[in-house]
């Protein structure tokens, strides 16, 4: 078809859509029929304000859509091949949505509300924009014939010229892409007594998890121990809420690692850094740790560190004194002397802007008091020559923010070490 007749047709349908139009041509035989009907033996008494004409149903064919006769059957038998607790749909056809319901609790969101209530259908008002979900929470998800439409101010939604793209963005951010391939795997989930709907969310997901609790904590260290309490494996990943892995072959590839270099007390990896707002990937992790870099307070961050559980059994747990520094510490009491292997493997995408970020001069005295704990500061002179090396680190900083070029300056360092 010409860009003309393309042009026509949709302007047409837009102004005088054509079923009704066509419709009235049929309303002669939509009476014949009427009379006759009322005219056979046994009819129904029909009366005029009992009738609803239905015009242009009399066709040679069943009309349909293509685009939804083919690809809402895929989805439905997608769905139920997946055997998901919950599967959660962004404004596709809520006829659809309320038949799947009756096989699988149904979440259905769109920007109007859908007034209508079905026992496995549930039905939330929400910008796609702005979805309630965590980050890397839903393990089933469809939006179907929607997000080319987001922006454009069609179902009241504002206008924004980005908003596709936003869309898709938001899909990926909620969306549990990566389940991994490894079997000898169990999930652990701390929650410190969340009531924004995480727990909700985690009990939709609770058959594919081994342990989970909701309660008040006593910090970062504590979530960790309750974890490693629980645990069972041979290996441990602590992963943080922003944290998740970076593809669905990570574990696996990880395993056969652990099996080439012998099963090594610790193994660290590479990582992705994204930016927390938009999840865009801004550079590539590859940190080498030396002994005169962990005793600077470097070391590799925990969601890409794999941990040997006799390296618990003989170290112990982590310290809840520390509350930002506790994984810091815990490195410490055998990270020189065990059998450390780094892997130029990616494994995991962090958010930038963690606690550890947020409060420098904190970080600065943990890190401290953890290398005076484990013996390696001895004298007040080693204590402030480190402290001076903060100090001169926190001033660098100070100065490249105020000249604009501290985001630059920060992004160029990564990039060279990654």
């Amino acid at each position: 078809m010409s860009p003309f007749k393309t042009f026509a047709r949709h302007w047409v349908i837009a102004l005088l859509y054509p079923r009704p139009l066509v419709g009235l041509l049929y309303l002669p035989c939509f009476v014949s029929h009427w009379i006759r009907y009322a005219g056979s033996a046994g009819a129904q008494k029909i009366r005029v304000l009992d009738l609803q004409p239905c015009l242009g149903d009399w066709s040679t064919y069943t009309p349909f859509d293509a685009n939804y006769l083919s690809g809402e059957p895929w989805l439905a038998r997608r769905v139920c091949s997946a055997k998901v607790a919950r599967h959660v749909d962004i404004g596709s056809s809520v006829l659809t949505m309320s038949v799947l319901s009756a096989q699988v609790e149904t979440t259905f969101i769109d920007y109007r509300p859908l007034k209508a209530s079905l026992p496995s259908l549930t039905s939330i008002a929400r910008n796609i924009l702005d979805l309630p979900f965590l980050d890397g929470s839903v393990s089933c998800l469809s939006c179907l014939h929607v997000i080319e439409h987001i922006g454009l101010g069609r179902y009241g939604d504002p206008i924004d010229s980005q908003g596709s793209v936003k869309a898709a963005l938001e899909l990926q951010r909620i969306v549990c892409l990566l389940k991994q391939r490894y079997a000898g795997l169990e999930y652990i989930i701390i929650d410190g007594g969340s009531t924004d709907g995480t727990v909700d969310i985690i009990k939709s997901h609770a058959s594919g998890i081994a342990k989970w609790v909701s309660e008040k904590d006593n910090g970062i260290a504590d979530a960790f121990n309750k974890g490693l309490s629980f645990s069972t494996g041979d290996y441990l990943l602590f992963l943080n809420v922003d944290d998740v892995m970076a593809n669905a072959e990570a574990l696996e590839r990880v395993a056969g690692e652990i099996a080439k270099n012998s099963s090594p007390t610790l193994l660290y990896e590479d990582f992705n850094v994204l930016d927390r707002s938009s999840g865009e990937v801004l550079y590539r992790a590859s940190i080498e740790v030396p002994h005169k870099k962990l005793l600077l307070g470097k070391m590799s961050p925990q969601p890409n560190l794999f941990t040997h559980r006799p390296y618990f059994e003989k170290y112990g747990i982590f310290d809840l004194d520390f509350k930002i520094a506790m994984d810091f510490e815990w490195l410490l009491r055998g990270w020189l002397v065990e059998h450390i292997v780094h892997i130029p493997l990616l494994v995991t995408n962090v958010r930038d802007g963690g606690i550890s970020t947020l409060d420098q001069k904190r970080v600065a005295d943990e890190i401290i008091r953890a290398l005076k704990k484990n013996g390696y500061i001895s004298s007040k002179w080693a204590e402030l020559e480190l402290r001076g090396y903060y100090l001169m680190r926190s001033f660098a900083k100070s100065i490249l923010e105020k000249m604009g070029l501290y985001k630059m300056f920060a992004h160029l360092r990564n990039r060279r070490q990654g």
